[in-house]
C-alpha cells in the first residue's frame, strides 16, 4: 500500500502510473478538505491522458482517526509503510507532525521536491531526531516529467513532456549536518575576504571561454549530466551501495513497471550536490531577471548584470567555504566542481541556449504568483547571518520590495 499526500500533478501522474502496477492499492490524501469534497464529487476519478483512474481510499490528511480505523481494517495496525509528499516546505513539516505516530524505522518517506528542500530536512532534525521518534527511510525524489491541467475537469491532466524520476536515499547523519549548517547563523567572520569581482569578464560565451581557457567538455552543468545504463540498472538489482534499501524494494519495482522509466538511484551527496550547485545558479540568475524585467540573453548582454552575476556567486562560495565545511565536505569532488570560472561558465552557457526565454521566477512574478526568495538567497544568508551576506540580503529586500509594491498595485 502506498499513501500518496498532496494533489498537485506530480502527484497525481504517481497515482495513475503506481495504479494498475501496485497490487496492494493506493490511497490518496489530501491536504484541503475542499478539494477532496471537489474530488468526491467527481466520482473520486482522476483522468490522466484521457484515460479514467478510480481511487476508491482518498481521506482528508488531518482526519487521523478515519485513517487509523482504516488502516487497521486493511493491515491489523495503524503504521504506514509507504508514503509520497509533495508541496512546499511548510506543508512538507506540517504534514510530517501530523504522520509521525503512523511512521517507524521500517517506513519509506519520499519526499517529492525540486530543490534541496532545507526547511524539510531541518523539520524532520526537528521532529524525529531532537524528539527522538522513531526515524522513518527518507527518499529525496525529482522529476522532469511535464503535466499540464485539461479543461475537461478539475481532476484532468495531460502528460506532455516524458522525462526521468531521480530517486535518492538520504543518509541519516545529513539530518544533523544540514542542522549544522543552515539552523542558525554563526560568528565566523568573513568581512576581510574580497566578496567583489576577481576579473572583468564581457557576457558573451566565446569571451568567457577564450579568457579562461577552460575545456567545454568539463563544464557542463552538474544537475544535467547524462546517466548510464549502468546505473538505471543498479535500482533493478538494489546495487547502489548504501542506497539499494531492502526496505524499499518492491516499491522500487513497481516503479518499474509504470511508464515513468528511466528511473534512477543515487547516491545522495551527488544528488546534494547538483541540487546545490542548481540552488547557487537559480539564486542568481532568477531574481536579477525579476529586479531587471528582461529575458535570459538580456542579462548575458548586460556588463552592469554580469559584474552583478559576478558578486553574487563569489559571495555564495564564500560563505559555503567559511561556513558549509560539513555540508560541502561530503560532496564528491566538491573543489573542482564548486569553483567560480566553471559555475560563472555554466551560468553563461545557460543564458545563451535559451536567450529569449525566461526564469520561472520572472514568468510566475509577471503573473502576480508566489515568489519564494527565502528558499533561494535567503538559504546563503543562513550560514553566516545577514552580516557576512550583503549582496544577497540586498537582493532579497530589493526582490520583496518589489513584490509589495507589485502587491498593492493589483
Amino acid at each position: 500500500m502506498v499513501y500518496i499526500l498532496g494533489t498537485n500533478s506530480i502527484n497525481n501522474l504517481l497515482a495513475t502510473s503506481l495504479v494498475p502496477v501496485l497490487k496492494t492499492g493506493v490511497v490518496l490524501l489530501f491536504g484541503k478538505e475542499f478539494i477532496y469534497n471537489s474530488f468526491r464529487e467527481s466520482q473520486s476519478t482522476i483522468t490522466m491522458n484521457s484515460k479514467n483512474y478510480k481511487f476508491d481510499n482518498c481521506f482528508v490528511y488531518n482526519k487521523l482517526s478515519e485513517i487509523e480505523k482504516f488502516n487497521k481494517k486493511r493491515y491489523k495496525k495503524a503504521t504506514i509503510d509507504n508514503i509520497i509528499i509533495s508541496g512546499t516546505d511548510s506543508q512538507i513539516s506540517e504534514y510530517l507532525n501530523y504522520y509521525k505516530s503512523f511512521l517507524n524505522n521500517e517506513s519509506n518517506v519520499f519526499l517529492v521536491r525540486s530543490g534541496l528542500g532545507i526547511d524539510s530536512i531541518l523539520a524532520i532534525h526537528q521532529i524525529f531526531i531532537k524528539e527522538k521518534s522513531p526515524l522513518p527511510n527518507f527518499y529525496h525524489v525529482t522529476t522532469n516529467h511535464l503535466i499540464e491541467k485539461t479543461e475537461e475537469s478539475d481532476h484532468s491532466y495531460q502528460h506532455v513532456g516524458i522525462g526521468h524520476l531521480k530517486l535518492s536515499k538520504i543518509p541519516n547523519k545529513y539530518f544533523n549536518i544540514v542542522f549544522k549548517t543552515f539552523f542558525k547563523s554563526k560568528t565566523i567572520g568573513v568581512d576581510s575576504y574580497n566578496l567583489g569581482i576577481q576579473k572583468k569578464t564581457t557576457g558573451t560565451i566565446d569571451n568567457v571561454h577564450k579568457e579562461n581557457q577552460i575545456l567545454t567538455k568539463d563544464l557542463k552543468p552538474f544537475f544535467n549530466l547524462e546517466d548510464s545504463d549502468e546505473k538505471e540498472d543498479s535500482i533493478i538489482n538494489g546495487s547502489s551501495g548504501s542506497n539499494g534499501d531492502n526496505s524499499n524494494e518492491n516499491v522500487l519495482e513497481d516503479l518499474k513497471k509504470t511508464n515513468l522509466k528511466p528511473i534512477y538511484l543515487e547516491n545522495y551527496y551527488e544528488f546534494a550536490g547538483s541540487m546545490l550547485e542548481k540552488l547557487i545558479i537559480s539564486s542568481i540568475i532568477e531574481p536579477l531577471s525579476v529586479l531587471i524585467n528582461c529575458t535570459n540573453g538580456e542579462l548575458l548582454g548586460n556588463n552592469y548584470a554580469i559584474s552583478l552575476i559576478h558578486q553574487l556567486l563569489s559571495e555564495d562560495l564564500l560563505l559555503l567555504e567559511k561556513g558549509g565545511e560539513l555540508f560541502r565536505s561530503e560532496i564528491p569532488n566538491y573543489s573542482n566542481i564548486f569553483n567560480h570560472e566553471r559555475i560563472f561558465y555554466v551560468i553563461m552557457s545557460i543564458l545563451n541556449s535559451n536567450k529569449y526565454g525566461s526564469t520561472n521566477m520572472r514568468k510566475n512574478f509577471n503573473q502576480t504568483e508566489f515568489v519564494d526568495i527565502d528558499q533561494l538567497n535567503g538559504i546563503f544568508i543562513r550560514i553566516l547571518g545577514t552580516k557576512h551576506a550583503p549582496k544577497n540580503e540586498m537582493v532579497l529586500k530589493l526582490l520583496k520590495s518589489k513584490m509589495n509594491v507589485t502587491k498593492y498595485r493589483k
